[in-house]
């Protein structure tokens, strides 16, 4: 049996239509997360400033574990944000006497807070979406719950 081409050109358009509702889903999405960038700590339950405390007092080379910040060395960190997330160095801050880092990625529109210490270590703070080139760094920072 062979299906009529009006209902085989109506099937056609149906699921090229559902292949471009995700694309179009997408584009919505990150206009609204550029206006509204959302941040988490690197460790559920506690706030970017604990997560500060906790990997200042890390021991340098300290096993990584569900309850302690992802730190590794200062080229390691640089190396998996830029290959693995496309994120590249935004601002440098001091933050609570720490060094901070802010990486952001505009094609991703994802971001990294990341505090490198003194061993050369860097340990990751805080990340989030919504990062845009154009939004001043204090933003991502303040979502951090870095800065008022």
């Amino acid at each position: 049996m062979k299906a009529a081409p009006a209902l085989t050109l109506a099937a056609a358009a149906l699921a090229s239509a559902f292949v471009a509702v995700p694309a179009q889903s997408s584009v919505e999405l990150r206009d609204r997360l550029e206006t509204q960038p959302r941040a988490w700590s690197a460790i559920a339950g506690q706030d970017a400033a604990s997560v500060m405390a906790m990997a200042s007092a890390l021991a340098s080379g300290a096993d990584a574990s569900v309850d302690a910040p992802y730190c590794d060395s200062n080229p390691m960190i640089a190396h998996t944000l830029s290959h693995d997330f496309g994120e590249s160095l935004v601002d440098d801050a001091k933050v609570n006497k720490a060094d901070t880092q802010l990486w952001g990625s505009d094609v991703m529109g994802t971001w990294t807070l990341v505090m490198a210490r003194p061993d050369k270590t860097s340990c990751v703070i805080a990340s989030g979406v919504g990062y845009s080139d154009t939004t001043n760094p204090d933003v991502f920072y303040h979502k951090a719950g870095l800065r008022s």
